[in-house]
């Protein structure tokens, strides 16, 4: 990789000296953001509008991934998919003959990049050689064929293809401007550059900035990216100082070239240019939110659980923030629970559940400002980690991320938790990103089955699980086994906050640890959480610590999924998009009485993945100590209400009350069509037509293993 920075002309002696010390001849102070480039408002009068892929989630930005990084880009490559499992024919057993009609797809376009993967009977899928097809004009219209052979390809048996064309521009050059933007003092621009991973065997891009004003342009950078080499196959981060330009008005042209020469068919990206300039205005502080997958609250020794399960949460957040007793998830499923904390929306409303029809997952059908695009229009630096599952950024859940990375594990059938990797790139995304403040999404599946915690912590809560006679093979080892995940996590999430506490920012940072469901250990027949809504999948923590709030003070207030985004907004001082469902409760983390949370506010829950004879959803509310589940089955509804005072287990259904269950069946039943009508409406005013996706076939594998799809 070569990388060459333009020269500013008012560079002098004295101040290459100083920068050949390893100085600055200016100190900078913390910076903000002033103009992102991949708004659209921002792309230059008469440029055509980026592509925009019939499964794009709805979010205004393109985006593009590379290996498991996701980011916003200036624009995206068009694509065409031919094919997504379908089965072929294959008359010559030993070649791949494909031939599709591409009526006004790819318009104007004279030729494709394609990319196509087959599954030849019970063997797993295989990658074909990229390919740059023509597109042709024949009798029967605009046509895309191509041939390759094939090897151990017995006939008779099913073949099955994915098969997706991207556009190549026919004059193998690609060129992005914006409008004239009024450059601020001591500016910097910060960008990546990469190529997408079906154009890595393609050779060699060289990508170039420059700046422009009047007709004459100023050259900022150059560098190559040749992804046939390991290094280059990720992003690239670049910074570029606009001190000599500071102060005046210019376009900014990205340009690419692919090196090989005619027959290149590359795909260059450039990840979320940002022009950034030091801070005038108060620093607002950092957000470090991490999610624990299936983490239930009573096995936490901060909430009276007799194994000493987190003792880093316990004594550091829990003793110096402020302790949630009562938040209740939105879903006993880890996309459900999510998108309702990035959207403060119920899941009857984004409807991005485990929803499932063969090959699709559904997806966020309809624009809304997430949490993480709230922040971002107002001046944050947004990233997220997360692991396996169904987090796909494909389905919404990255909007208003610049950078959304899926971690998955090397096995697909045996889902591992990947807290160390997860942590290690917070700690390096942190280490590269200067310019505050940041919000920092972490998720780490590390808790969830199969439970298999490093061979440390082998010995943990051993001698407990032997006085009680259960040996390592036992259903009921589980448990100890969830536990000793546990203590693991936090265990790397006490690495995690003091090497952030030794940095600068550090004190400025806000911390919060929740979970979007929990799991059942046989309280109602079942490991998992797979189940009816009971409160083992719906009671989950939630711990506070940060500047500006109380330290040592715990809080029953009854809370809900929906408030986690509100709550976050005010605390910042970011006014929240319309729409919410939530309520802020952070008077709480101020130290002040929460008055609009009375025990008798009615919560609600869903569970989204249930084992026959159930069919799902499975409906619950509680308002005070009575709670009431609402599940189906073939045979009809059933209701099943509960003294939670009297019964926290809820082990005894009680079958007199019908005056309270009918009230409860009432409220359900109002919600459920007050939040139809809620979907009903925000998809009517949508612009995205499908609502869901079609799934990578390694992708369904791991959400198989994981229990996602039946």
């Amino acid at each position: 990789m070569r990388v060459a920075f333009a020269r500013p002309p008012a560079l002098t002696a004295a101040c290459a000296a100083l920068l050949a010390l390893g100085c600055s001849p200016r100190e900078r102070g913390p910076e903000q953001v002033i103009h992102r480039l991949v708004e659209p408002t921002f792309r230059a009068e008469g440029a055509p509008a980026p592509a925009t892929p019939t499964w794009r989630p709805p979010d205004p930005i393109a985006r593009a991934l590379i290996g498991d990084d996701s980011r916003y880009v200036l624009t995206e490559h068009e694509e065409l998919r031919l094919a997504f499992g379908d089965k072929v024919e294959r008359p010559i057993p030993d070649r791949l003959a494909i031939r599709f009609p591409v009526g006004n797809s790819l318009a104007g376009a004279t030729r494709v990049l394609l990319y196509w993967r087959v599954k030849i009977g019970g063997a797993g899928w295989q990658d074909m050689p990229t390919k740059v097809v023509p597109i042709t004009q024949g009798s029967e219209g605009r046509l895309l064929e191509a041939v390759a052979p094939l090897e151990n390809a017995p006939p008779g048996v099913d073949t099955l293809l994915i098969a997706i064309a991207y556009r190549l521009p026919d004059d193998h050059t690609t060129t992005f401007e914006t409008r004239p933007l009024e450059v601020p003092s001591d500016a910097t621009l910060g960008f990546a550059t990469g190529i997408a991973p079906v154009a890595f065997d393609q050779g060699a891009v060289r990508f170039s900035v420059e700046t422009c004003a009047g007709g004459d342009c100023q050259p900022l950078f150059a560098g190559d990216v040749d992804p046939t080499k390991q290094e280059d196959r990720t992003w690239h981060d670049r910074r570029v100082s606009l001190e000599t330009i500071g102060g005046s008005t210019r376009s900014f042209r990205f340009r690419t070239e692919p090196l090989r020469g005619a027959d290149s068919a590359s795909l260059p990206l450039w990840g979320n240019p940002v022009i950034t300039a030091p801070r005038t205005l108060p620093r607002r502080p950092n957000v470090i939110l991490l999610s624990i997958d299936t983490l239930r609250r009573d096995h936490l020794d901060l909430y009276g659980h007799p194994r000493e399960t987190a003792p880093f949460l316990r004594d550091e957040l829990g003793a110096k923030g402020v302790v949630f007793e009562d938040l209740i998830a939105e879903a006993a499923s880890t996309d459900a629970s999510h998108m309702t904390l990035f959207s403060s929306l119920p899941s009857l409303v984004h409807r991005v559940t485990s929803g499932w029809d063969e090959t699709r997952l559904v997806n966020l059908g309809f624009p809304t400002v997430t949490l993480a695009q709230a922040l971002m229009r107002n001046g944050y630096r947004t990233a997220a980690f997360t692991e396996d599952g169904p987090l796909a950024w494909t389905r919404g859940f990255a909007t208003g991320f610049e950078e959304y990375t899926e971690n998955r594990s090397p096995h697909i059938l045996h889902p591992m938790g990947l807290v160390a990797m997860t942590f290690a790139q917070a700690r390096a995304w942190l280490e590269r990103r200067d310019e505050l403040p940041y919000f920092l999404f972490l998720h780490t599946f590390q808790v969830h089955s199969p439970y298999l915690p490093p061979e440390a912590y082998h010995a943990y809560f051993a001698e407990e699980q032997a006085r009680a006679g259960i040996g390592p093979t036992q259903k009921e080892s589980a448990e100890f086994r969830y536990d000793r995940e546990i203590r693991y996590v936090d265990d790397e999430l006490a690495r995690l906050y003091r090497w952030v506490e030794t940095r600068g920012p550090g004190a400025n940072t806000i911390w919060i640890v929740l979970s979007d469901h929990g799991e059942e250990f046989l309280e109602h027949g079942a490991i998992g959480h797979n189940t009816l809504p009971f409160d083992e999948v719906l009671r989950v923590p939630l711990i506070v610590r940060g500047p500006g709030i109380v330290a040592g003070r715990r809080v029953d207030a009854p809370l809900h999924h929906v408030d986690v985004m509100p709550t976050l907004l005010d605390l910042l001082g970011v006014p929240p998009p319309a729409g919410l469902y939530g309520r802020s409760f952070a008077a709480a983390l101020r130290g002040e009485p929460l008055t609009d949370f009375d025990r008798g506010r009615p919560r609600f829950s869903t569970s989204w993945l249930l084992l026959p004879p159930y069919t799902a959803p499975a409906l619950t509310v509680r308002r005070g100590a009575s709670k009431l589940i609402l599940h189906r089955t073939a045979s009809g509804d059933g209701l099943d209400l509960y003294d939670l005072a009297a019964d926290p287990r809820e082990q005894r259904p009680i079958r007199t009350n019908d005056t309270e269950a009918g009230a409860l069946r009432d409220l359900l039943e109002a919600y459920v069509r007050e939040m139809e009508q809620a979907h009903a409406r925000r998809a009517a005013t949508s612009s995205v037509a499908p609502q869901t996706t079609g799934v990578d076939p390694a992708r369904e594998e791991m959400l198989r293993a994981l229990g996602y799809i039946q």
